[in-house]
């Protein structure tokens, strides 16, 4: 089995660029949640169909970073699309996944045949039972819209000890959606 590693994906819902807020969803279908979460789209079946056709092949995706993302404090100014056109508005809208931070997955997260996998904290003391594990705040979650359950998996994903980009032989602590992917994987294939 062929097994590739990726952490890219879409922005949808929240999204904060050059510090201005700019909210992704369609105000004529939803003010309040990005339908594009959860959303089985042309990119997740052409994955699908890639990945079923190439049966030796396992991609493994991250699950995203979208859980409660947007800003803390409303009303904020923000750019927001009505239909094709872009408004700047301080409308009022829950952060992306709402009160319960699910329903935040996208795209890749959401094709059938990859593994998808999530956040969590890590457990100092190691893992007795199910109420150790706790899903990192940004980790995105599902349920998809045709109800699967994503992520598949989960890996430690906060405070990792891991190489940077500064140089060839530099290290530092992370965390987000690239950590707990290449730390399941690697983890698997010891």
């Amino acid at each position: 089995m062929r097994i590739s590693n990726h952490s890219y994906g879409y922005n949808f819902g929240w999204y904060l660029y050059g510090g201005t807020w700019y909210w992704l969803g369609q105000n004529n279908w939803s003010s309040t949640e990005d339908w594009q979460f959860g959303y089985y789209d042309g990119v997740a079946r052409t994955n699908d169909m890639m990945i079923y056709t190439a049966q030796t092949f396992l991609p493994v995706f991250s699950s995203g970073n979208e859980n409660w993302e947007g800003p803390t404090t409303q009303p904020v100014w923000h750019w927001s699309r009505y239909g094709g056109d872009w408004r700047w508005t301080n409308s009022i809208r829950p952060l992306d996944g709402g009160a319960e931070g699910y329903h935040t997955v996208n795209t890749y997260a959401v094709s059938k045949n990859n593994l998808v996998v999530g956040a969590v904290e890590k457990i100092p003391g190691g893992y007795t039972n199910p109420t150790n594990v706790s899903l990192a705040w940004f980790s995105s979650a599902g349920p998809t819209d045709d109800g699967r359950i994503k992520p598949d998996l989960v890996a430690a994903g906060i405070g990792l000890y891991s190489s940077t980009y500064t140089n060839a032989t530099s290290y530092g602590t992370k965390s987000g959606r690239s950590m707990p992917r290449p730390a399941w994987r690697g983890s698997w294939a010891c």
